[in-house]
């Protein structure tokens, strides 16, 4: 059963007779910083959770101070949407933000824990006003991406774990979680994407004109392509974003670029196919690059780690001219552009030096790149 469903337009009709009009009971509406992250949290997580208390039975908070999902995951205080001016507060356990106007299509969603949650698309448009321009970039990037970071509490982790051993649980939900090189599991959890990159673009054009609209739709336009963990965004931001925003102004590649493979390429890794992390492709069309994100974490199995040995020599079978980016030689910023430079040399660009200009918008945006993953949003 879906944890997850859409309002229908009707519905929403129903519940609100107007902008700034409230119509009945209503249970909180999850926005801004929580609803970014209750849309990380796992299915199976999510199951494991009572419902959040209804907002008009709990006039005293008390059962929402005790609340499992949102004393471990979305913290106080809780980020709401309000309609009425006079439903606006700022305190420690409720922060409630005011919608006004008419509300965007595809808004907001109900859900199975006694709340309904702003919407992926809606929750980006919310938190832009907030959000720093590359951190609402990184957030657009995993939303649009085939993974998420999600960290377990303490107590959260050992009902998923006795859940599984009591079979209680299906395997995944459609999300699965990554290994680190010991086996053990980590934070990175691989989904389906929550937004097509083409819906971000196309919603962010037609709410423009609302407060954070101009700066998603400049968000959007910097989502490089679908991507399967933070190292990749990271790597997609410092290589292809402006020298002005920090980057390398590299923006000449896609995001697991599908190859088919021949049937030399085929009997060395036993496959039809594969994907490139970043497919660079030279101005003229003659030259081609795949940079492969070599992390701890979706490459660091040993058996993970055989099968990229042998993809690598697939593919350099087939003449692809393939580099290897660990997460220690893009952190290291001279590293970097050695490695920059020397991409730049294959491809046939020139790589010219940085301004000091440049070099302080560097610094600025590898802090807010390279961070714990599992912060991000926090804000």
């Amino acid at each position: 059963m879906p944890l997850l469903k859409l309002l229908s337009k009707t519905q929403i009709r129903q519940k609100y007779c107007g902008p700034g009009e409230y119509l009945g009971a209503m249970s909180y509406v999850l926005s801004n910083i929580s609803a970014f992250r209750y849309h990380r949290i796992p299915p199976q997580i999510l199951v494991l959770c009572p419902p959040i208390p209804d907002e008009d039975c709990d006039r005293q908070r008390l059962r929402l101070r005790r609340d499992l999902l949102v004393n471990h995951v979305l913290g106080f205080p809780l980020h709401t949407l309000v309609y009425c001016r006079n439903s606006v507060t700022h305190g420690t356990l409720l922060e409630r933000h005011l919608w006004s106007g008419q509300l965007p299509s595809e808004a907001i969603w109900e859900t199975d824990h006694g709340v309904q949650v702003t919407s992926p698309l809606f929750t980006l448009l919310i938190v832009a006003p907030c959000a720093s321009e590359m951190q609402l970039v990184m957030m657009a990037y995993e939303m649009c991406s085939t993974f998420a970071v999600f960290k377990p509490s303490d107590p959260m982790e050992k009902a998923l774990k006795d859940a599984y051993a009591s079979h209680q649980l299906p395997e995944d939900f459609g999300w699965k979680r990554s290994t680190n090189q010991k086996g053990e599991v980590t934070n990175l959890w691989q989904r389906p994407p929550l937004i097509q990159i083409d819906d971000l673009l196309d919603y962010a054009e037609s709410n423009r004109s609302l407060r954070g609209g101009k700066k998603l739709l400049n968000a959007a336009r910097q989502v490089s392509g679908v991507t399967a963990s933070p190292f990749e965004v990271q790597a997609s931001m410092l290589f292809g974003l402006s020298r002005r925003l920090g980057g390398e102004g590299l923006s000449c590649f896609e995001n697991n670029y599908e190859i088919a493979l021949d049937q030399k390429a085929k009997k060395i890794v036993d496959k039809e196919k594969v994907c490139a992390d970043l497919h660079f492709v030279s101005a003229d069309g003659s030259r081609s690059v795949i940079v492969e994100c070599q992390g701890a974490i979706e490459h660091g199995k040993l058996d993970a780690g055989i099968r990229d040995a042998d993809r690598v020599t697939a593919l350099q079978s087939m003449g692809y001219d393939v580099v290897l980016l660990t997460f220690k030689k893009m952190s290291d910023k001279e590293s970097f552009h050695t490695v920059t430079e020397m991409l730049a040399n294959k491809l046939g660009y020139p790589y010219r030096p940085k301004t000091d200009a440049m070099k302080t918008r560097e610094d600025e945006l590898r802090r807010e790149l390279l961070i714990d993953w599992a912060t991000l949003g926090e804000f």
